[in-house]
């Protein structure tokens, strides 16, 4: 049976090279990731081999089909890229999902599902971390857009209502008398009000930081389209695509375009490094807290 501490250092090892790759280039490696699968699936495949128990092997499927189901959530609703979601196909091989936990007393619940809630969590701050090193290095830029942009006559309406919204919640705070309703008035006053313009500033950082012209030839397979590229009346790629293919590429040098708008995805590999530095840390976390209720 293959021991924790061998899964633990070779998803280790992916995330590393992947961060690094991640931040060069802004991809991940399909050699790493289909490598990550096959040797999950063969490690799973030998150990049911060698206990003569076919649930190693249908556990690194599962994790791997499990994996696929969310990243395929994530990229297609356009949070991450294609090789962050075959990353998570290569953890879940490797981990695998032990189903008999769930009807089987004793089983432990499977590590995946705790892997996967550490790699939200940590990309979650990750991102608020990423976000906020590219308003720094961008500030100049961002400030005449934010002034811009809450300065718009539609904007200004809206923070009108913001403002009722958010007076009439502090309102109901100070005049009620229930403790609990007044803690409930005053955080919702502060999610609408931090809420709109932290939705400003998402879309000004997406602007702002992450949008700029690249040369065709600098392209590679899976980088988003900012706009759409029509030539001759044909339209070639854009945003719809989810990430440009070869193919396109190809048919843009052969027409000669100079270059295409593209929005830069936050390098998300390193969130994924610093969920799973933690899971190895502190374990299976999920199962003293589910043990509380």
């Amino acid at each position: 049976m293959t021991p924790l501490w061998f899964s633990h250092l070779l998803i280790l090892l992916a995330l590393i090279v992947g961060s690094i790759t991640d931040f060069k280039k802004r991809e991940v490696p399909d050699f790493l990731n289909f490598s990550l699968m096959g040797i999950g699936v063969v490690l799973a495949l030998l150990n049911s081999i060698a206990t003569n128990d076919f649930f190693f092997l249908l556990g690194s499927i599962i994790g791997l089909v499990s994996g696929y189901l969310l990243g395929a959530l994530m990229f297609y609703t356009g949070q991450w890229g294609g090789g962050d979601a075959k990353m998570l196909m290569g953890i879940g091989a490797i981990i695998g999902i032990d189903i008999r936990y769930f009807w089987q007393p004793g089983v432990e619940l499977p590590l995946f599902f705790t892997v996967v809630l550490s790699i939200f969590i940590a990309g979650t701050i990750y991102g608020l971390g990423y976000g906020i090193y590219l308003l720094y290095t961008h500030r100049k830029e961002f400030k005449k857009a934010f002034l811009a942009r809450i300065r718009e006559p539609s904007i200004i309406k809206v923070r009108v209502g913001i403002i009722a919204a958010v007076l009439a919640l502090i309102g109901s705070a100070i005049f009620t008398s229930d403790f609990y309703l007044r803690w409930i008035f005053a955080f919702l006053a502060l999610v609408v009000f931090g809420g709109f313009y932290l939705v400003i500033v998402g879309k000004l950082i997406e602007k702002v930081c992450m949008i700029r012209p690249l040369a065709v030839g600098e392209l590679t397979e899976g980088e988003w389209i900012a706009q759409e590229v029509i030539v001759k009346g044909k339209r070639i790629c854009g945003p719809k695509d989810l990430g440009i293919s070869n193919e396109q590429i190809a048919q843009l040098k052969k027409l000669k375009v100079k270059t295409v708008i593209i929005k830069e995805g936050i390098p998300f590999i390193p969130g994924f490094l610093l969920g799973y530095i933690f899971i190895i840390l502190v374990g299976n976390w999920l199962i003293p807290l589910i043990s509380l209720f």
